[in-house]
């Protein structure tokens, strides 16, 4: 199989190997580490016969220059919901949009995914690897206006506790999907993320990358995971449709959340989860519906650090920010940055350590709500903001 520079699929895949250390994407070798790995002549995708600098495929199985066949899926072009990917072995890679390296600066193939189902499914199975939207590609769907949600990327995966999936989001993840029949509403996510008990996702979002913001429903909806991290430069938010409770209660502020773990009602996940923001994390923040939910049985963290916003632009202090519920484990909340919100813990269990390292940086005003376990406030950085109520500690 001939390459469009000249290159031969296997001749291609001897050349020398070296770490790209500006994070664009240029190919996975193996392992998946980000920076990732990519061969100095071509990209590992056109390595692997995917395309040319001048190709405009869709969306293509095929085989890398090493590993199990059909372990690289790679989507160039328009694309109207392509077929699922199923994971064949480690270092599996899906590419929405890829890129070939040399030139410099590397030749950019973007993608566009579309359609009238999901957008991308993607089963990791027990298999580590990588799932990568690079700049300016995207998935983005519209309004079905129908019971078939669609959202945006599904990432399913068993149990692999040694590497995981990591999903890399430098360009765009929105579903507009919803609807509206009666008492039935909701919306679709434009990132779901469906593990086990020891299932491992990291999701990465550049600083030119946006997960939701649409007209669906929540921006990362993480079903069950042993270890969710989600590191976030770029912008993650919530979707504006409203849910089925937003109907039968009188607050039809209710919408999705921009980050949920767990469920209110289906419980918590059975591990862990932590965040590290150092851009912004949106959303309505309604009672039920918190710019981020988190019920995980091994508890959680949260690092909003020195540029970091959670909460709207400064209009509604009022709204909720943060909330777990329930048999959750511990909650850390350590404050470098901006957060503009009350916070919702009055139905959890487990222990609230709330840090606050600089000033003005936590605006809220309303009703703050801290809950049964050992819960602290140490405002480290200068005066504490006004809380209106805080549940005391259990004795």
């Amino acid at each position: 199989m001939e390459l469009g520079n000249g290159w031969s699929a296997w001749g291609a895949a001897a050349c020398g190997c070296t770490r790209l250390e500006n994070g664009r994407l240029s190919g996975v070798i193996g392992r998946h580490k980000s920076p990732l790995l990519a061969c100095t002549a071509v990209s590992v995708f056109a390595i692997a016969g995917l395309m040319s600098p001048e190709a405009s495929a869709s969306c293509q199985l095929t085989t890398g220059p090493s590993g199990p066949a059909n372990n690289i899926y790679t989507c160039t072009g328009s694309s109207n919901s392509p077929s699922p990917f199923t994971a064949q072995g480690d270092g599996f890679a899906v590419g929405v949009g890829s890129y070939i390296s040399p030139p410099t600066p590397p030749v950019e193939s973007t993608a566009t995914i579309t359609g009238n189902g999901t957008g991308l499914t993607v089963d990791a199975k027990t298999f580590d690897g990588d799932i990568t939207i690079t700049p300016n590609s995207k998935i983005d769907l519209a309004n079905n206006n129908g019971f078939d949600l669609r959202h945006g990327l599904i990432v399913k995966a068993g149990n692999n506790p040694v590497g995981g999936v990591n999903i890399n989001v430098d360009g765009l993840v929105r579903s507009n999907d919803t609807y509206n029949l009666g008492l039935a509403r909701s919306g679709a996510d434009s990132l779901q993320l469906d593990g086990k008990a020891q299932s491992i996702f990291t999701v990465n979002v550049s600083s030119g990358g946006k997960i939701g913001g649409g007209s669906g429903s929540n921006g990362i909806n993480v079903l069950d995971a042993g270890t969710v991290t989600i590191n976030n430069a770029g912008a993650i938010e919530a979707g504006s449709a409203l849910t089925q409770i937003a109907v039968i209660l009188p607050t039809p502020t209710q919408t999705g959340n921009a980050i949920k773990v767990g469920d209110l009602l289906a419980g918590a996940i059975a591990g862990k989860a932590e965040i590290n923001n150092t851009g912004t994390i949106t959303g309505n923040g309604g009672e039920l519906s918190p710019v981020i939910f988190i019920r995980a049985t091994g508890g959680a963290k949260i690092n909003n650090n020195e540029g970091g916003r959670i909460g709207d632009d400064g209009t509604g202090y009022d709204e909720y920010v943060l909330a777990s519920a329930g048999s959750g484990g511990n909650t850390e909340i350590n404050n470098y940055g901006t957060i503009n919100g009350a916070l919702n813990y009055a139905l959890a269990t487990g222990d609230v350590v709330f840090n606050n390292y600089s000033n003005n940086s936590w605006n809220t005003s309303g009703f703050t709500f801290f809950g049964l376990g050992n819960d602290t406030e140490n405002n480290e950085g200068g005066t504490p903001p006004p809380v209106a109520l805080s549940r005391p500690s259990a004795s």
